[in-house]
Formats: C-alpha cells, sequence, structure tokens
C-alpha cells in the first residue's frame, strides 16, 4: 500500500508545481521583446507539433502489448499458503496470434488544452494440456494363491482460457510547456494532467477430464469411468484514475512521452488499487503518422476479506504501435 501512496503524492505534487510554472510563464512571455520575424521562425520551427496546432485534432493509436507477468496470491485459513507466477514477456512471443492473441488501441480528441480519450486493452491466452498413460497391476483378491493380471488406462485434458480487459475513459488538460532552452522554441516540455474512469474485467475459465480404464485378463473385461470438472473465476471493477503525462519535443521529429497514473486507491472493490507507468519513445515518419515503442508496467493490488485472499503483482513488457493524426 506505501507503494500507490507514493505514487499519488508524487503525481499531485508535479501537477501542483506545472500549474503553478505554466501560470507564470505566459507572463514572463508577454513582457520579452522581440521582433515579428523571430516570432515568425519560431511557429515555423513548431508548425508540425500537435501541441502547438489550434482547433480540433483527432488521434488514432493502435499498439501491441506484449505482458509479462509477475504475480503473488495469498490465501489464509484452513488451505493458507502463497502462489507466485512468473511469466517473462518473451516467452509470450511465440503464442502470439495462436495462443494468446488481444485487440489494443487508444484514441483522443482535443481542442485546445483540453480533451477527450479512450484506452483499450484486451488480451486472451488459450492453453491446452493432455497426457495419458498405462500401467500393468497384478490383483490379489482375498489372498488367493493366484494373481489377476490388469491393465490400468489413465488419460485427461485440462484446458484453461484467460481473458483480460482494462478499459480507460478520461478528460486530459494541458497544463503548460516549458522552453528547455531559452534562445530556441525546441526542445520544449509539456505536462499534461489525466484523469477519468477505468474498468478492468478478469474471466479465468478452466475445464478438467479425466478417464479412466481398466482392462482383465485376455481383454474380455473391461470397466471404464470418467470424469469431469469446470471452475470459473470473474473480476470486474469500476475506480476512478488520475495521472499526468509529461512530453519531451526534442526536434519536430523525435518526442519522449512518459505516463503515471494510479487508480482505484483502496477505496473500490476489491480494495483495488493500480497504477500505470509507461515510456514511449516516437519518431515522425509522415506529416500525420508518428511510430513509436517503449516499455509500459501495470501494477495492481487487490483483496478479499470475506474469502481471505489477497493477490498482487505487475503486468510489464514492450510496446510497439503508431499515431495518425487528422
Amino acid at each position: 500500500m506505501r507503494g500507490w501512496r507514493t505514487t499519488l503524492i508524487i503525481i499531485l505534487w508535479l501537477v501542483w508545481c506545472t500549474a503553478a510554472y505554466a501560470q507564470e510563464g505566459p507572463a514572463a512571455t508577454t513582457g520579452e521583446s522581440g521582433g515579428d520575424q523571430e516570432k515568425a521562425v519560431a511557429a515555423k520551427e513548431d508548425d508540425r507539433l500537435p501541441i502547438y496546432k489550434k482547433g480540433w485534432q483527432f488521434f488514432v493509436a493502435p499498439y501491441l502489448w506484449i505482458p509479462g507477468a509477475h504475480l503473488s496470491i495469498s490465501h489464509q485459513g484452513k488451505f493458507s499458503g502463497t502462489s507466485v507466477a512468473n511469466i517473462p514477456w518473451y516467452e509470450l512471443v511465440p503464442l502470439l496470434f495462436s495462443q494468446a492473441m488481444g485487440g489494443m488501441g487508444r484514441v483522443e480528441i482535443w481542442n485546445g488544452r483540453w480533451g477527450v480519450f479512450s484506452d483499450t486493452t484486451f488480451l486472451y491466452i488459450g492453453e491446452s494440456i493432455s497426457a495419458g498413460g498405462a500401467r500393468e497391476l497384478k490383483l490379489n483378491p482375498k489372498r488367493l494363491p493366484v494373481t489377476i493380471p490388469v491393465r490400468l488406462q489413465l488419460s485427461g485434458d485440462m484446458k484453461i482460457w484467460t481473458r483480460l480487459l482494462w478499459q480507460d475513459v478520461g478528460v486530459r488538460y494541458l497544463l503548460g510547456t516549458v522552453s528547455l532552452q531559452t534562445d530556441k522554441a525546441l526542445p520544449v516540455a509539456t505536462f499534461e494532467v489525466l484523469g477519468g474512469l477505468r474498468y478492468t474485467y478478469y474471466n479465468q475459465d478452466t475445464s478438467l477430464n479425466l478417464d479412466a480404464t481398466l482392462t482383465g485378463p485376455f481383454d474380455r473385461l473391461e470397466i471404464s469411468r470418467g470424469g469431469s470438472f469446470f471452475s470459473s473465476l470473474e473480476l470486474s471493477i469500476f475506480e476512478p484514475f488520475l495521472g499526468l503525462r509529461v512530453g519531451l519535443w526534442f526536434t519536430p521529429k523525435v518526442n519522449l512521452l512518459l505516463r503515471a497514473d494510479c487508480g482505484g486507491f483502496g477505496f473500490v472493490a476489491y480494495n483495488n488499487v493500480d497504477s500505470v507507468l509507461e515510456a514511449l519513445l516516437g519518431y515522425q515518419v509522415h506529416k500525420n503518422i508518428r511510430i513509436y515503442g517503449g516499455y509500459r508496467g501495470r501494477y495492481f493490488s487487490i483483496s478479499d476479506s470475506t474469502k481471505d485472499i489477497a493477490a498482487h503483482g505487475w503486468y510489464h513488457g514492450p510496446v510497439l504501435g503508431a499515431v495518425f493524426n487528422f
């Protein structure tokens, strides 16, 4: 719990400091002397940056996130204990588009300082395991002087389906920009506040089938039995979140985006707390297209006192995508 509180305090502190700086920035700029020619040069240099464009802007950003998992699940009571799962992201790469699939994308609409956004991440992972074997046994009923040879055949299969959905819908507000070099328009840093609602959905279905066949001497007697088991786990959470996005625009073509947010705050269902940390490096390949790559981590912590279950951990891995600006 200490980690998410520290993250929230840092986000709020950065928002407050940036807002104060942004309010002072325009006044200082108004008082500076400069000719129309210098302003024209700066405007021309920044003409391709979305942060300086006025009017409506639309951004569509499909992306691919390959999240590994490091999870810890603990259970108290009669069967108390802790289970740890560690799955590196690179082990999921061979499963892409066969056992692991998903749909991911972000849409943003800006008008001046204000904007709205929607970010969707859906993951599906399916796995099937089959096993079987046979063994020769000798039965000696009631300790008779003879034994009866029999053959026991066991087979089974297990299927696991996992579905994950994260949906963010919110508002974006540009606090201000800070020039990183006084005599040039670039590089420049931008500070945006992000806030809204987040929906988390988790579903895991497990199916287990077992079959046993007992065959008597000379294959004249055969007894077969079978059984099946099905289990379904579902989790659904609505929560508010608040975050900060920092943009570093080094040139009209190269930029770096840093994002951090915190949601749930421990006040929603299952005492949920989560946080997203992301760093993306972008490069403009066309006037209206940027490609980017980076790394994203998503932390979560949930607990259910009625069932004495608690879980926390990280989903993290590389991100690749593109942004189309209209």
